[in-house]
């Protein structure tokens, strides 16, 4: 290479101290306070673990988690939290989640799910169905109308049994046989006793007059047979006095129900025009059977039939079975909850179930977490710490 063509080398020049020295400006211009001053929402020196975190987060199939790891106090938790509720999810299409009676099979509760907002608003309407109900029926029971069907039933039956009770009375005087009652050690017994010179007197006791003479055999061979006749007599008529009784109690719960049911219906039918999902139609077709299939409940805590006395859970609550257990709320949601949990053990991400035995001794179902199944699979975005 010749010499023309070489490059020249630059002189070399002295640094002086000024040159080696560099000054921040820590007073930028046109900001007085930090409120001229933007926040910074980033995450600082973490872009590859930022970019990690949403390709995971992209993955819209169920089952797959993102799992986060490094040395404490690099603010693994606040990123995670942080991006998950900053993150655009639209229009989260949010539910709200119930527990209703199923009163074919009341150990498998019927699971209704609400868009947001719903399902609070159903628990509401439900409570007012059933207090406004409660209100209403007493009124009708009171009503001059009921009270004149209800003593016209009772008057037909008492006089159809005060006939059956007197032509049976007849036979016996015309057989000079009278009713007495006996006392028992386990209560009174009625028994039918012929008149001897005007008083009742025991078959036995007229045996052992016959035995010692005092009172002619064939005479008492013939009280023994009317006796036996008047005895099967005395069965049938029982028996159909207690046919008539049923048949006044069955009239009775034909007049209640004939008084209450085009109410709760009306009611019923309100609820299911507001709520016209199929599930919830089935529901309250089934509120609308088990209340007017069962009318004494509206009577506070009276014996139905076959009860000596109504058992102690129909006089705490007689209505519980149709409340609303509003298990998930998100009526006042906007986004998807970020849950955090630091312990992530079964019960603490599921919750628990547990059976109990109350005073009156019936079992009952107490929840041991205030959080269910359904804030995991529906609507919550959790944090394992």
């Amino acid at each position: 290479m010749s010499g023309e063509n070489r490059p020249k080398a630059r002189k070399s020049r002295e640094l002086k101290v000024k040159d080696l020295d560099y000054t921040v400006n820590y007073k930028p211009t046109g900001v007085k306070s930090s409120d001229d001053i933007q926040p910074c929402h980033k995450i600082i020196g973490q872009e590859r673990a930022v970019n990690a975190i949403f390709t995971g987060l992209n993955v819209k199939c169920a089952g797959y988690n993102i799992f986060v790891t490094g040395l404490m106090g690099t603010g693994r938790t606040t990123t995670i939290k942080h991006i998950l509720e900053e993150l655009d999810q639209g229009e989260p299409e949010l539910h709200d989640v119930c527990y209703l009676n199923n009163f074919k099979n009341e150990d498998c509760p019927r699971v209704v799910m609400f868009k947001a907002g719903d399902g609070s608003r159903f628990r509401r309407d439900m409570g007012y169905l059933v207090s406004s109900i409660r209100k209403a029926v007493p009124k009708i029971f009171l009503a001059d109308d009921y009270k004149e069907r209800q003593s016209r039933i009772v008057r037909e039956f008492e006089n159809r049994q005060k006939r059956l009770i007197q032509g049976f009375e007849e036979r016996l005087t015309n057989d000079g046989f009278v009713m007495v009652q006996l006392q028992m050690a386990d209560g009174n017994r009625n028994e039918i006793q012929p008149l001897i010179d005007g008083e009742p007197a025991s078959l036995d006791k007229l045996e052992q007059l016959s035995k010692n003479g005092k009172f002619p055999e064939s005479r008492l061979d013939e009280l023994r047979r009317l006796w036996d006749s008047l005895r099967r007599e005395f069965d049938v008529t029982s028996v159909e006095s207690k046919k008539l009784t049923m048949k006044l109690e069955d009239a009775l719960e034909k007049l209640d129900f004939s008084m209450l049911s085009p109410l709760i219906k009306d009611k019923v039918n309100l609820l299911k025009k507001r709520y016209p999902a199929e599930d919830l139609v089935t529901y309250l077709n089934d509120v609308y059977d088990a209340l007017t299939n069962d009318l004494d409940r509206f009577k506070e805590a009276q014996p139905r039939r076959g009860e000596q006395s109504p058992p102690a859970f129909r006089k705490r609550e007689p209505f519980e079975e149709f409340s609303v257990n509003l298990i998930l709320d998100n009526s006042e949601k906007d986004k998807i909850p970020v849950v955090i949990e630091k312990s992530p053990s079964y019960k603490n991400i599921f919750g628990s179930l547990e059976r109990v035995v109350d005073r009156f001794g019936y079992w009952s179902i107490l929840t041991g977490h205030n959080r269910t199944p359904f804030d995991l699979l529906f609507d919550a975005k959790y944090i394992y710490h």
